[in-house]
């Protein structure tokens, strides 16, 4: 897992800073000394007033189109986090206000939503 700031490249006029993202040792060839080139396998955005549009939209389009495996978005407002998962290229998404959300990208790592909401 890596923490920002870091430059995610996804073509020439998308280079975007996400929270948090992590990138698989199958995609390791991606992260260079300037940034990550290339589709992380995960990423994660805290919204905020001045990124909610941009999270929501076009940056949630961009990731699916170059390959983003999962896609979750937390909402500290509505206390809730979203996952995206690609599926035949689009993103599916679930959001949970409650529960244990797992990845299959990272095993033995879970996320109790109330829990995080409650400590933060």
């Amino acid at each position: 897992m890596v923490a920002s700031p870091i430059d995610v490249y996804l073509g020439e006029h998308d280079v975007f800073q996400p929270d948090v993202l992590f990138v698989s040792t199958a995609r390791a060839d991606r992260i260079a000394q300037d940034g990550v080139r290339g589709a992380p396998d995960l990423v994660v955005e805290v919204l905020s007033p001045s990124t909610r549009h941009l999270d929501l939209g076009h940056k949630k389009r961009a990731w699916a189109q170059h390959g983003v495996l999962e896609y979750w978005i937390v909402d500290p407002e509505d206390e809730t986090v979203t996952v995206y998962e690609l599926q035949g290229g689009r993103p599916e998404g679930r959001t949970r206000s409650q529960g244990v959300i797992e990845s299959p990208l990272l095993p033995g790592f879970s996320l109790d939503v109330r829990e995080y909401f409650q400590a933060a």
